[in-house]
């Protein structure tokens, strides 16, 4: 008995009413980012540090690192065309016939957790039955999966209009979100303040045109039209990064 091979195995919960998954103790996970992490970095999935048995096992070392690659480029293809669907009825083709034959897991029912929550509760044998398992519940839930806008790493957002993840991003613990949305609404101002100088140029430009005045030099059609013509490719580099923006604005004024 002493040499019978140690079996190894966990549980795998899932929030009946919630987003969460739990691998083997009662640390909440969100549903997907445990997946998402593991085809970045391999060895930060939760599964990898629980109790397996009342023990606590170094798996990943057992696992050879051409199949945790494998398992990488396989569960990382699988969410690139899940994120790709537009329609959530009908996955890629791939991803259905990835779901459609892989083992059966086997589910144990119900459990209530301390604070009488419901679970699912799976008994789980392998690591990819954590991947499968994660992968599956995305499905049937129909997330939809983004890519985050300031990191790019994949993640399940609250409503189709979020573009940052929750992620920590920088050394003082502000995440994604926080950043982005900052670099947005910093670039929204700045974009406004180039289109206010820029109308306000037009108009200045127009009257001397439209309106001619006894001590401010005049324009032809010809050259309001051509400097019409210019101040818009300028703006639209200022806008996209192109054209300092300080240099834009001085040339307004000229």
């Amino acid at each position: 008995m002493e040499n019978e091979p140690l079996k190894l195995y966990t549980h795998v919960m899932i929030d009946i009413h919630g987003e969460n998954i739990r691998f083997g103790t009662d640390q909440n996970f969100h549903i997907g980012i445990s997946l998402f992490d593991f085809i970045e970095h391999m060895t930060s999935h939760p599964y990898f540090s629980q109790k397996i048995e009342g023990k606590f096992q170094e798996l990943l070392k057992d696992m050879p690192a051409g199949q945790m690659i494998e398992l990488q480029n396989t569960y990382r293809a699988l969410i690139d065309a899940a994120a790709e669907a537009e329609d959530k009825e009908h996955y890629d083709p791939a991803v259905m016939d990835y779901m459609a034959r892989y083992k059966c897991i086997a589910g144990l029912g119900i459990i209530f957790d301390q604070s009488g929550m419901p679970w699912f509760d799976y008994l789980i044998t392998e690591f990819e039955d954590c991947l499968y398992l994660e992968l599956r519940e995305l499905m049937l839930r129909k997330c939809k999966i983004k890519k985050c806008k300031n990191c790019g790493r994949y993640f399940v957002p609250k409503k189709s209009n979020i573009d940052y993840c929750q992620r920590i991003y920088t050394e003082d613990g502000k995440t994604c979100a926080q950043v982005g949305y900052a670099q947005t609404f910093a670039k929204s101002v700045k974009s406004d303040e180039l289109l206010l100088a820029y109308t306000r140029a037009y108009k200045a430009h127009y009257a001397r045109m439209s309106k001619p005045r006894k001590k401010a030099a005049n324009m032809s059609r010809e050259a309001f039209d051509a400097w019409y013509a210019e101040a818009k490719q300028k703006l639209d580099q200022a806008r996209n990064g192109t054209l300092d923006s300080e240099i834009f604005m001085r040339w307004l004024k000229e």
